[in-house]
């Protein structure tokens, strides 16, 4: 009976949450929904957390095949013009960086994909995950 609901686990931990390949994260992404953790400030302010979902709502990542990396929204301190990437497999992470070479980090975004193929962006630096497509 362990066996079986250890290899369960396995499966529903293989077939919900799984990430996508550097591959399949090539392309031009918008958000369907944006999910704001609860008992964070920005909640308790709905009105505040309305405004914020409409200005996130409008951004568009950019992920391109040579590496390039743009989001742009209505928001100009919202938006990177132009930025490099990486995605490490080992966190699931895509790891945005400036384009001219300097170590400073503009981004790190957590990738996950669920048992029917939706992708999910967490912006790790916030509260809140971004229901995305191409």
């Amino acid at each position: 009976m362990k066996a079986f609901t250890l290899l369960l686990s396995l499966f529903m931990a293989t077939n919900f949450f799984q990430a996508p390949s550097a591959k399949e994260l090539v392309g031009v992404w918008k958000i369907s929904d944006v999910n704001v953790d609860p008992g964070t400030p920005l909640v308790a302010n709905g009105a505040a957390a309305a405004r914020m979902k409409l200005v996130v709502m409008k951004l568009v990542f950019d992920i391109r095949a040579d590496h390039r990396f743009f989001m742009k929204g209505n928001v100009t301190n919202q938006q990177i013009p132009e930025g490099v990437w990486r995605f490490d497999t080992s966190s699931n992470i895509i790891k945005v960086k400036e384009a001219n070479g300097s170590e400073g980090t503009l981004a790190n975004i957590y990738v996950k994909k669920d048992g029917k193929g939706q992708v999910y962006f967490r912006l790790m630096d916030t509260p809140m995950t971004l229901k995305v497509h191409k």
